[in-house]
């Protein structure tokens, strides 16, 4: 079993693919990357193939057995042809020939042994001077009788006239020889034959043949077209005879354009074809005397951005498949194995007339770029990390200039003087005297260009340039610029200089500033942030130049600067040498001398897991050095209407390991006072009591997953459960690091554990981590198997909850309230019969919920007071534990000890309710079973806070036998939402592509075809290269009208189109927007980027017609493919952002904009429609859309149905009307990403008694300030114009980046006594930043009026609900949304919008604050005029609230703080 989760090793562009007889592959990789072994089992490569070098590839000297054991160049760079025979003279077993670009073919044995070299003199080359050449073209192997075939076709180029060089570069010189070498492979009999012209058209661009099983035929594929040749025998060979036979591609006989084909072995009337262009794979049958091709299965489509889902295999046909330029083929008994650029094989089975996808090999989610971009937007969106660190991001290769032809065929580079930096290999044209520059410049004309951090390096080419200022609030920036680098794409690079150049450059450059203007890392220690620390991380995959330089460099940004610089190195294949220079650069860059307790060494990253995994752990190990604490943080919590419990939540800050956690429950006497006294048996500490339970082995934990039984043992998180856990570790993408090992601290200590040297043991070493024990060494090696002193994690945002027996209000004064609900359905007979103890419920970061008897009821479960009744590990939180793992702890400085990455895991506070609803229960045999009709329930409903985007909604009506409902996961970083079961069986709903890149559409894909086919006519004219006659002609941009009235250039054929493409439209293949029910142009983001930065331009129509969708752009974008010299427009590579969101059918779990949940949900119960009856009601939570960091993400609220879980568990109430949760929209152009991360004001028939409706009135705030009112009522006034769902915009703070009034908690909410109106208290603040100083910075608190309470109204524009589309189907949310905001009362520097707002001018200003008729009022924090003066000005504070507020009887009393 592979347990890597991203499908195996890596592989480069796929050119064949040939399966062996014990079921290996070995693959034929093009790019340079050679012929390498894949076993089956593991999907892992081969390392001992090739006498143990792992590929073969290059011209390094082998015996070859069929040729006497002499020694020969035996190699290949390029693969783009394999075939196989098992009856070879002279050798026993199965020989491989290989074919590509250079004139030779190679045969081989099974482990990558040489046969034998066939050379160009055998394919026929007869012509050797300079401009001569021979390119062999296709191979195949054919059994006929009992003797097996090869047959290879070749091409020899040839000048007939030397006497004028330049004649040579004419076709009206060259000459075109076709050959066909022909080898009986059993016997040993070659021959070679020159064929006439007429087999020209099927043989001279051939990329495939085939032998029919009957060996009557030779079938070939050129320039997409297949052909049908009379095989003749000649001998002991096989030649040809008679016409050629092309086959029709019109009407019924239609196929996509042919790259290889082959003849099913099975059926000589079978052949499956691969289509590069068309990303497919067909079925055909051969009919009509071999003369008629048909369609019979067609399956794939253009994508690579998936691994092939498991679902198809349950398909036929199947359009799940997902296929990237298809180009390999090797078609077996029952089986056919494909691959092409997504750099996967894919294998299906032919059995039972089908194509059934069986199963995906190689890397075929990510390449390592792909990994690294993944790795890179799963740190920038991760408020963990943002909230301790801020970033930039560049990207670093070798080059200071784009090479480019100029001028005319002679000088047909531009060179920079008579060098060019970005030259590792002789460029066309480059005489031999030029040569690449070893001193190259990456941070120079002008250093930063832009206001920082806004702007780039003046110096920016496509290889290497800082892109973003290091900055707060630029994620979004980040993952536009990651998105840019997919039309191109880097290639990793390999000059340090310019990783080196840049880092110091940037560090050192005056212009590199913040936000409070000051330098980042400034040269005088003593005006350097002492907390702040500056790091650079160096991705890189291989070998580097100009090393000495680079490590001068780095050593000198941290001597002179005090920036150090962290290394990761990327790959598998990197050399001993290469890895020594990482070492290198890592000591350089952190420490003095290597045994310095503040090195850091480099960070080995072997798959894009391992990266992923590694570069958030070792982000988090750095926030977490500088984080101090002066006093504990304290959470209370007060329970008994007459005296009770004080609960009081701690927490000790750890330096490189588990923040410790203390919770003390002390006893609340009837008059209010306080028993404290440890002797009081009332009094007492759980997180003692729990580590007693650890030090017992008496600890019940548990999760829920596919395997995993719960209801029978409710301790199922444990090392013999290893191997189905690890499933869970490895659901986002992580790899538990190998910790342990004998090269490690501890390693000497361990050498007898199983499996130290793999992550075995450190899988199980997670678990018992987690369970207490202390596996990552805090006490020292000698300690991994014991408790560790403190077990309980800290609880830092979790509220802690107490649940006793039910005890919810039936007392009713309406029936609108949900007390007359509970009333008419004997809530009060249901909680008679409910017998159970108080039960403490709160989550911690040690990754559990945690459930603890507090004994405080009549009724007490057997053990202890205060003992921990069961810890739940949400299945997705399970899923982040690796990233507590960081391998660089095994010694932590030097202090003999190891440690661990403190993580947010279950960070939200939970919310008991007591629900009537259809839900479940167990089984005598402890089986989870559905129940037939309603009854009443107790649910917990955990939002992850900063832990994640999701939730876990647990029935705790019996504590003793709680059962998991559902748990709900946005995973962005995959692209999918994630939905676990009552059972744990996990569904992914995929969002589809994110992004839409240039060099995807149809027009590209069109360019790029037309200059290929110029490319190779050109060099027919001139096997060097230099001849650009073809290209030239092709080099013009055209339009769609230049191709024809009516017409399209993706549609063009070589003779009528270009290179290059111009226009207004864009076309591309996908199915990624058929999940949308309504296409909104504005929801689509264009970013491209254009003289080093990035911009943002609209789209201005969508037009989709199935799978093909047309975009409009307002101005003219451009794709050139062409290297021709008339090519007179720059490319511009833009990648479209596309909305995310499910399909349609799916829609109700569109959870795909969900945030981080740092809210508190509040669970009520709602009409499903505004004419529907008491009992159609609906229970929901309604759950803000959390922290987001990116565009969309968290700019909404969720009403999760709680309704029926078992059909419907965790779906979108409301779903169809809203298209997924209910969207606030994100002002543009101000600087901030939306996203809704505080409380929910909540109002019910229940909390204000009178209002004439049923369900609930949601007030929500926003970090752009604005006050949003949703309408969650069956409300009757003015009912032909109110409905369910419906929002309006209150209030409009006006907050942007400057004046920094971002919202990041909830307001209160009051019943004013004199305005006889709802009032809403809030205040402004960064609480992530709460130490900036920034100019303009202006925050306040406000308090406003509902006017309109308890009703609901529309303002002068109504908000369109995002259902609703115009005449073109586009929805018209947006737009409409915008409007109405801009309508809505808003505060700007003179407050005019607000004629009927009071405000003061300062503290002694209260004569402004409102009275009666008043909209309402604001309090400036600082002086309001302190823009107009120096920074510093004594009566600017820098003040932020930084706490929801309080309301009491006339006061709002919010937490504020000054810097």
């Amino acid at each position: 079993m592979n347990s890597n989760p991203f499908g195996g090793d890596m592989l480069s562009k796929v050119g064949d693919v040939i399966l062996l007889d014990d079921g290996d592959i070995l693959v034929g990789q093009m790019d340079s990357a050679g012929v390498v072994k894949m076993n089956y089992a593991s999907e892992e490569l081969d390392r001992t193939f090739n006498n143990n070098k792992g590929s073969v590839r290059g011209n390094s000297q082998y015996s070859c057995k069929l040729m006497g054991g002499s020694l020969q160049p035996f190699g290949f760079s390029t693969v783009t042809g394999m075939a196989k025979s098992s009856n070879v003279k002279g050798h026993t077993g199965e020989a491989i020939y290989v074919l590509g670009p250079e004139a030779k073919v190679i045969g081989m044995d099974t482990d990558g042994n040489c046969l034998e070299v066939i050379w160009g003199s055998d394919l026929g080359r007869t012509h050797t001077k300079k401009k001569d050449k021979l390119v062999p073209k296709a191979l195949t192997i054919g059994t006929i009788g009992t003797n097996d075939h090869l047959l290879i076709t070749s091409m020899e180029i040839w000048c007939s006239n030397y006497k004028n060089r330049k004649r040579c570069r004419s076709n009206k010189f060259f000459r075109f020889d076709l050959k066909l070498y022909s080898k009986n492979l059993t016997t040993g009999d070659v021959q070679l034959f020159s064929l006439d012209s007429k087999y020209r058209e099927a043989l001279q661009h051939a990329t495939s043949m085939t032998i029919d099983s009957n060996g009557e035929y030779l079938y070939s594929s050129a320039n997409g077209f297949i052909y049908r040749t009379k095989l003749k025998k000649e001998g002991n060979n096989y030649s040809l005879e008679g016409a050629v036979y092309k086959f029709d591609n019109t009407g019924d006989s239609s196929y996509n354009s042919a790259t290889q084909i082959e003849i099913d072995p099975q059926d000589s009337n079978v052949m499956y074809v691969t289509s590069e262009s068309s990303s497919s794979l067909q079925k055909l049958t051969i009919s009509g005397d071999k003369n008629t091709l048909t369609e019979s299965i067609i399956i794939g489509g253009a994508d690579d951005s998936d691994q092939t889902p498991s679902g198809a295999a349950d398909e036929n046909e199947s359009s799940l498949i997902n296929m990237l330029k298809t180009r390999a083929l090797f078609v077996g008994e029952d089986r056919v194995w494909t691959a092409g650029e997504k750099i996967t094989l894919q294998e299906y089975n032919i059995s039972e007339d089908r194509i059934k996808w069986v199963d995906e090999m190689g890397s075929s989610r990510f390449s390592r770029i792909d990994g690294a971009i993944r790795a890179i937007r799963a740190v920038v969106q991760d408020s963990s990390l943002l909230q301790g660190a801020r970033f930039g991001f560049g990207e670093w290769n070798a080059g200071e200039i784009e090479v480019k032809r100029t001028g005319n065929s002679s000088s047909l580079w531009k060179i920079n003087g008579d060098y060019a930096c970005n030259c590792e290999k002789k460029k066309p044209g480059m005489k031999p005297w030029q040569k690449c520059n070893p001193n190259c410049n990456y941070y120079q004309f002008g250093g930063w260009k832009g206001d920082h951090p806004q702007g780039r390096t003046a110096q920016c080419t496509n290889n290497s340039c800082i892109r973003v200022g290091i900055d707060k609030n630029n994620s979004q920036l980040i993952i536009n610029r990651l998105n840019t680098l997919k039309p191109k794409g880097i290639r990793f690079g390999t000059d340090a200089r310019a990783f080196a150049q840049l880092a110091y450059g940037y560090y050192t450059d005056d212009k590199v500033v913040d936000r409070e203007d000051k330098q980042l890392a400034p040269a005088n220690s003593a005006e350097r942030v002492e907390c702040q620390q500056n790091y650079v991380i160096v991705i890189g995959d291989g070998e580097w130049r100009n090393h000495d330089y680079a490590k001068e460099r780095i050593q000198l940004l941290r001597s002179q600067r005090d920036v150090k610089t962290l290394v990761i190195a990327y790959g598998k294949d990197i050399s001993e040498g290469g890895k020594t220079k990482f070492q290198e650069i890592a000591i350089a860059g952190t420490c003095d001398s290597e045994n310095s307790s503040d090195c850091r060494d480099r960070i080995d990253a072997e798959t894009p897991g391992d990266l992923l995994t590694k570069l958030k752990s070792e982000i988090e190990r750095i926030v977490a050095s500088r984080l101090s604490f002066t006093a504990p943080s304290i959470t209370a919590e007060l329970s008994g209407e007459e005296g009770g419990s004080l609960f009081q939540a701690q927490f000790k800050y750890a330096l490189h390991g588990e923040w410790e956690g203390t919770l003390i429950r002390k006893h609340v006497r009837e008059d209010g006072t306080i028993v404290d006294d440890v002797a009081d048996q009332r009094v007492y500490d759980v997180a003692s009591i729990i580590q007693g339970q650890a030090l017992s082995d008496n600890r019940d934990i548990w999760t829920v997953y596919e395997g995993l039984d719960y209801t029978s043992d409710y301790n199922n998180f444990t090392e013999d459960k290893a191997d189905t856990l690890n499933g869970l570790f490895g659901l986002f993408g992580d790899v538990v690091p190998n910790f342990h090992n004998s090269s490690s601290y501890c390693g000497p200590k361990l050498a007898n554990v199983e499996g130290l040297d793999t992550n075995a043991d450190d899988i199980k070493g997670l678990i018992n981590f987690v369970r207490g024990k202390d596996y990552f060494a805090y006490g020292g090696c000698d300690n991994t198997n014991n408790v560790r002193a403190s077990v309980l994690g800290d609880i830092y945002h979790s509220q802690i909850i107490e649940v006793g027996r039910p005890k919810a209000n039936t007392n009713f004064t309406s029936t609108h309230q949900e007390a007359y609900w509970r009333y008419i359905n004997n809530y009060d007979t249901w909680a008679r019969t409910v017998v159970r103890d108080d039960v403490m419920y709160f989550g911690a970061n040690d990754g559990a919920l945690h459930a603890v008897r507090t004994g405080t009821g009549k009724i007490r479960y057997g053990g202890n007071i205060g003992e921990e009744l069961w810890a739940f590990v949400p299945p997705f939180i399970a899923a982040k534990l690796p990233t507590i793992v960081n391998e660089g702890l095994n010694d932590v400085l030097g202090q003999g000890r190891g440690g661990t990455n403190a993580i947010f895991a279950v960070d939200g506070s939970p919310v008991v309710h007591d629900v009537y609803i259809k839900g479940f229960r167990l089984g005598d045999a402890g089986n989870i079973m559905e129940e037939d009709s309603k009854s009443w329930h107790t649910i917990l409903f955990i939002p992850y806070g900063r832990g994640g985007p999701g939730f876990s909604v647990l029935d705790i009506t019996d504590p003793l036998n709680p059962i998991h409902m559902y748990s709900i996961y946005n995973d962005r970083a995959n692209g999918r939402v994630l939905h676990s079961d009552e059972n744990g069986m996990i569904t992914a709903y995929p969002y589809g592509s994110e992004t839409l890149s240039i060099d995807q559409s149809l027009e590209a894909i069109t360019a790029r075809r037309i200059e290929q086919q110029a490319r190779d006519a050109d060099i027919l004219l001139d096997a060097d290269g230099d001849d650009f006659t073809n290209r030239d002609t092709k080099s013009s941009c055209m339009s769609n009208s230049d191709v024809g009235t009516d017409a399209k250039f993706f549609n063009a054929s070589y003779d009528d189109g270009s290179a290059c493409y111009s226009g207004l439209t864009f076309t591309f293949i996908t199915d990624s927007l058929e999940n949308l029910t309504t296409v909104d142009a504005s929801k689509f983001t264009v970013i491209f980027e254009k003289d080093g930065s990035i911009t943002e331009v609209p789209v201005a129509k969508v037009n989709r017609q199935g799978s093909e969708v047309e975009f409009t752009f307002s101005s003219e974008m451009v794709y050139n493919a062409s290297t021709g010299l008339t090519s007179d427009k720059e490319d511009v590579p833009f990648t479209i952002m596309l909305p995310a969101g499910l399909e349609a059918e799916n829609i109700e779990y569109d959870y795909s904009m969900l945030g981080e949940t740092w809210a508190t949900p509040r669970i009520v119960r709602i009409p499903t429609t505004k004419s529907g009856s008491l009992n159609d009601d609906n229970y929901v939570a309604v759950l803000p859309g959390g922290f987001g960091a990116t565009n969309g993400i968290g700019s909404n609220l969720f009403l999760v149905d709680l309704e029926d879980p078992a059909n419907n568990g965790g779906a979108i109430f409301g779903s169809d009307d809203n298209l997924g949760p209910i969207k606030i929209a994100d002002v543009p152009d101000n600087g901030i990403i939306n996203s809704v991360t505080g409380d929910p004001v909540v109002v019910t028939p229940d909390t204000f008694r009178g209002v004439p409706w049923r369900g609930a009135m949601v007030y929500i705030n926003d970090l752009e300030g604005k006050v949003t009112k949703i309408n969650l009522t069956n409300q009757q006034k003015d009912n032909s114009e109110i409905d369910i769902f419906d929002q309006r915009t209150l209030f409009n703070i006006n907050a942007n980046d400057i004046n920094q009034r971002v919202s990041y908690f909830g307001m209160e909410a009051a019943y004013g006594q004199s305005t006889r109106n709802l009032w809403l208290f809030g205040g402004t603040g960064d609480f992530r930043d709460v130490g900036a100083r920034i100019d303009g910075m202006d925050n306040l608190l406000f308090g406003i009026r509902d006017v309109d309470f308890p009703n609901f109204i529309h303002g002068e524009i109504k908000v369109p609900k995002a259902s609703s589309a115009d005449e073109n189907g586009n929805s018209n949310f947006t737009e409409g949304a915008l409007k109405a905001i801009a309508n809505a009362p808003i505060v700007d520097d003179k407050f005019p919008d607000l004629a009927d707002c009071g405000y003061t001018r300062g503290r002694n200003r209260m004569e402004d604050c409102p009275g009666a008729g008043r909209l309402g009022w604001i309090f400036k924090l600082d002086n309001p005029e302190f823009n107009k003066n120096p920074k510093g000005d004594a009566n600017n504070r820098y003040r932020k609230a930084t706490a929801i507020p309080v309301s009491y009887t006339h006061l709002t009393l919010p937490t504020i703080c000054s810097v």
